[in-house]
């Protein structure tokens, strides 16, 4: 089975979008805007006129979210022009990734291979375009679910549920 994926900047926004929104992000970001709108609200309650008060509503209103959420998903655009930059034409960097008998074979357009043994595989995230693959909270390669040469994204996962002994947790609900 053979999987292309080009790293277009649809792509990256998808991997960014899936870094940013972890359950330990949102849950930091959410803990963080409520102890500061907890203070903001005592401080504009006990007295209205507290500039104080309202910049902290300000701040948990605002900036919190643009640095815990905004800023990171803006990096998008910078990581796909990065990226684009480290080809030796400047063009779309293209990940060819071959699932053979024990492991996965990445190949990409900039002369690199990367070896992934089925057993090291501990995570598989699934989302609408992508298969993400991680070990140790750490991401190993993005699956283009689109982009698969021979076979289909079905027979992928069919292949991953087989082969991924070590996995933390099935990716995929039971029917």
């Amino acid at each position: 089975m053979r999987n292309v994926t080009v790293y277009t900047q649809e792509i990256y926004k998808i991997i960014n979008r899936h870094r940013v929104f972890t359950k330990d992000a949102v849950f930091v970001g959410g803990v963080a805007m409520a102890i500061t709108l907890n203070f903001a609200a005592r401080a504009v309650y006990s007295d209205p006129n507290s500039v104080t008060g309202w910049i902290t509503v300000a701040i948990g209103a605002i900036v919190i979210p643009f640095v815990v959420f905004i800023f990171p998903l803006r990096n998008a655009k910078k990581n796909y022009n990065k990226a684009k930059t480290l080809t030796k034409d400047g063009s779309d960097m293209v990940n060819t990734i071959d699932f053979e008998k024990d492991k996965i074979v990445c190949h990409n357009n900039m002369h690199q291979t990367a070896n992934i043994r089925y057993v090291d595989v501990q995570e598989v995230v699934l989302t609408n375009r992508l298969i993400i693959l991680k070990k140790d909270g750490k991401e190993l390669v993005h699956i283009d679910r689109k982009g698969f040469v021979n076979g289909s994204d079905e027979e992928c996962l069919n292949l991953l549920e087989e082969k991924c002994t070590k996995l933390n947790r099935p990716f995929r609900k039971k029917s």
